[in-house]
């Protein structure tokens, strides 16, 4: 019998194998001068001395693992063993020795401690002995975030060869995932995925590579799959943990090098805080890293400033937060609108901002022609190409009602194959195609001439969906023409308001293997219950759930969704039902907030929009492997019933069709925005960026219904004002304030930008982007005092006008600087 050092093994059928494992761990058992090859590494142990010789001491070890195995079969791992364990070897040297352990933490090999901690899995035992934070997950967390290249992970553990160790000096690991194919006499093939590490006892200057960032511990995301504003945002707050982890020098570096902080137009910059740019040092600027330790000189964007006397003027008020500008697009060389995220950090001494951007291709003053069309969502298609396209014909509907007619369905730009926008009117009736079918068709009639929608989706009343939700992914079965055959398709539906008439936009696509496109690996993007604040980061948030499930089981998963922080806060929970027509047949395998009834059938659950929410899951799971399912579900929060949207993917749950998810309930959307959740008093009781959002969206939301109309009651409703919070109504195109909850405002109608930005024209910028953050200084109506302000704005339109709703809370010094991570 043979040990083999890998905790998780599979045959390449994937069929779990069991491995008996007998042998006398003593070393005195060992027999060391047995003929052993030791594939002398370049660095040994006795030369690890930093990181960049620990890396490399780690790597050799795991390819000398996976070619032991390729060469030698199941007789290498007792050749291994030996070979890692000889302390007169080139592979341990007093404290600098081997781990390896499967992705659980259960301890296959320990080159200090066998007797210890070999063949246990002392996952939620072993703990920091200064921070009292259980150590192997942060291991594993750590390899996993980057398999291929491993991570470094520091913390607190005993030497072996100290006696009088100090917890002042942390230990330095660097571990990784290591894959290898063995045979099994009498087996056959099997693959073996494990973890290898190593570490030092010194705190030795960051070197190139990636390394987890332990400052980020809630959510991680790589530059390749940012895509949306709360990506964004993530990516620049995991930056800054980064250059406080890890320094000056390393920072410049791995933001300039590393394949994980810079992707296309998405990289990380680094800028001195300064009254202009030409007195702004560039720190880090991967698109041209000539500029780094230059001033940058004049930057007057097209909203009017320098665009760093606007860092500047922020960083007067917040410690982070968003910034809207026009700058080049790396990918494209055109000018466009800019988000970013910048955090105020220290930069050898000198105050600067780290930051990242993000070009959105359909915000309100974009919608090139050439980045967002049905041909080029036809050629890519993909969940934000969809959502980009369907943004822009909306743009084009809110604009022009029922005279978008012309464009959506004349202009070629909106209809390619499978591709094309279309409108729908509250009853379901398609008014507008670019696919060519009669005006005032039976409802739904897109969806390939059937005759009734209960055809498509089982009688869920779709339309009501999505006025309820304002935005909702659709999946469904579309007549190809090219193909003469059903084929399944993924539609987005969007609400929108034009001329005081509710009206749906959507698209589709075309699904090829049911695969709609998913959120990249749990390493690519990670987040934890508490810290999910989009649906982004929801969708991650499943993805890590179902890669947790799979890598370590269901009595695990079941165990861990139930117990774990990680994976519950407040209303955010994981969930696991089986895939059946029916609640009556479908058992419940995971339910945190019921954990009774885990095990038994569900029962008839039929909800708000008209079906059995099991049927709705199995239908879309027949057509698509994941995706998001929108329902009305009890929110354990509140004990009330609320619109739901969540997140979930098909998986195996022992052997069993299963559907794994999570979702969240939106108190901001078309069909909740309740009172009693959203109002001036809990937004000033409780100040954060994402109840001033819920505020002004459902602030918005009436100005969308009932147009001037809606002025007198949010300028005076005690819902919508109380104390220092209020709502306002500018026009975009004239700048004057046309309603407000604060009569001091109306001193400054038309002349904002002069007095409260410094020139900085935020109603043309708020307008470009369509909705978002600004921070001034403002008189308080309940202090009668100029304080800092947070401010909120959203572009809806008013009888054809288009109109910011804004409002804003002041924050007090200590939630000025955590206002943003709300």
């Amino acid at each position: 019998m043979y040990i083999i050092p890998f905790g998780f093994i599979q045959r390449a059928s994937q069929t779990p194998l069991i491995t008996v494992i007998g042998l006398d761990l003593q070393d005195a058992h060992l027999d060391y001068s047995e003929t052993i090859d030791y594939s002398m590494p370049s660095i040994t142990a006795a030369e690890v001395v930093d990181r960049a010789t620990l890396r490399q001491f780690v790597t050799e070890a795991a390819d000398f693992v996976t070619e032991s195995y390729e060469t030698g079969g199941i007789a290498a791992s007792s050749q291994l063993r030996i070979a890692f364990r000889n302390p007169d070897g080139p592979w341990r040297a007093g404290p600098v020795y081997l781990f390896v352990m499967d992705p659980t933490g259960y301890t296959t090999f320990h080159g200090a401690f066998p007797n210890k901690y070999e063949l246990t899995a002392p996952t939620n035992t072993l703990r920091d002995i200064v921070t009292d934070e259980l150590i192997l997950p942060k291991i594993i967390k750590a390899a996993l975030s980057d398999p291929e290249h491993g991570a470094f992970v520091t913390y607190y553990f005993d030497n072996p060869d100290d006696d009088t160790d100090s917890a002042d000096v942390p230990k330095v690991t660097f571990a990784r995932v290591v894959t290898a194919t063995v045979n099994v006499p009498g087996v056959g093939p099997i693959t073996a995925t494990s973890i290898i590490g190593a570490g030092i006892y010194r705190d030795q200057p960051a070197e190139s590579g990636t390394v987890w960032t332990e400052g980020c511990p809630d959510h991680s995301i790589v530059a390749s799959v940012v895509s949306t504003l709360g990506e964004t945002r993530d990516f620049a707050e995991c930056a800054a943990a980064y250059l406080a982890d890890h320094g000056t020098a390393e920072a410049r570096r791995a933001f300039n090098e590393d394949a994980r902080w810079k992707h296309g137009p998405t990289y990380v910059f680094v800028d001195g805080i300064a009254q202009s740019g030409e007195n702004s040092r560039t720190h880090v600027y991967p698109p041209n890293p000539a500029r780094e330790g230059q001033l940058w000189g004049e930057a007057i964007d097209d909203f009017g400033t320098d665009l760093f006397y606007e860092v500047y003027r922020m960083m007067q008020l917040v410690d982070e937060g968003w910034i809207y500008y026009s700058f080049p697009n790396p990918a494209t060389g055109r000018s466009v609108p800019k988000a970013s995220y910048v955090i105020e950090v220290d930069w050898d001494g000198d105050p600067a901002v780290i930051g990242a951007g993000i070009y959105e291709p359909d915000l309100p003053a974009t919608c090139n022609e050439d980045e967002v069309s049905a041909a080029a969502l036809q050629a890519d298609p993909n969940p934000e190409a969809l959502r980009a396209f369907v943004r822009c014909a909306a743009l084009e509907v809110e604009s022009g009602g029922y005279l978008a007619k012309q464009e959506l369905e004349g202009d070629r730009r909106w209809s390619s194959g499978a591709s094309y926008a279309f409108v729908l009117d509250s009853h379901g009736h398609q008014v507008i195609s670019g696919r060519g079918v009669k005006v005032n068709g039976r409802a739904l009639h897109e969806f390939g001439g059937l005759s009734s929608p209960a055809d498509q989706f089982g009688g869920r009343d779709m339309v009501g969906m999505g006025e309820a939700f304002g935005e909702a992914y659709v999946y469904y079965r579309w007549f190809d023409p090219m193909a003469g055959s059903q084929q399944p398709k993924a539609g987005l539906l969007k609400r929108v308001v034009s001329q005081g008439v509710p009206l749906l936009v959507g698209a589709g696509y075309s699904v090829a293997g049911g695969e709609t496109g998913g959120s990249g690996s749990c390493s690519e993007h990670y987040v934890t219950a508490g810290a999910i604040r989009s649906r982004d980061e929801m969708q991650a948030f499943v993805q890590c759930a179902a890669e947790y499930a799979r890598e370590h089981g269901t009595a695990e998963a079941r165990r861990a969704f139930n117990e774990d922080a990680r994976w519950k806060h407040g209303q955010v929970y994981v969930f696991v039902d089986a895939v059946e027509p029916s609640g009556e047949d479908s058992t419940t395998y995971v339910f945190p907030p019921e954990p009774s009834r885990e095990g038994s059938l569900w029962g008839t659950s039929l909800d708000g929009f008209g079906t059995d929410y099991y049927f709705e899951l199995h239908r879309i799971l027949s057509l698509v492997d994941e995706g998001w399912i929108y329902y009305a579900f009890t929110n354990p929060a509140t004990g009330l019933w609320q619109p739901k949207a969540s997140y979930v993917k098909e998986i195996d749950w022992d052997g069993d069709r299963a559907a794994i998810g999570a979702g969240y309930y939106s108190p901001d959307l078309p069909g909740a925005c309740s009172p009693g959740e959203v109002n001036a008093a809990a937004l000033e009781a409780a100040p954060s960026d994402a109840k001033l959002q819920e505020f002004v969206h459902c602030a918005a939301l009436m100005v969308e219904r009932s147009g001037y109309f809606a002025g007198p009651v949010l300028s005076s409703d005690p819902r919508w004002k109380h104390g220092s919070i209020y709502v306002l109504g500018i026009n975009a195109e004239t700048g004057a304030i046309e309603f407000s909850g604060s009569q001091s405002t109306f001193a400054v109608s038309g002349r904002i930008p002069e007095l409260l930005f410094d020139g900085r024209d935020m109603i043309e910028a708020a307008a470009n982007f369509g909705k978002g953050f600004w921070y001034y200084n403002s008189t308080n109506p309940a202090t009668g005092e100029v304080e800092s302000k947070v401010s909120y704005a959203k572009l809806v339109r008013a009888q054809g006008v288009p109109l910011l709703v804004v409002s804003g809370y002041n924050p007090s010094p200590q939630s000025s600087a955590a206002h943003a991570n709300e």
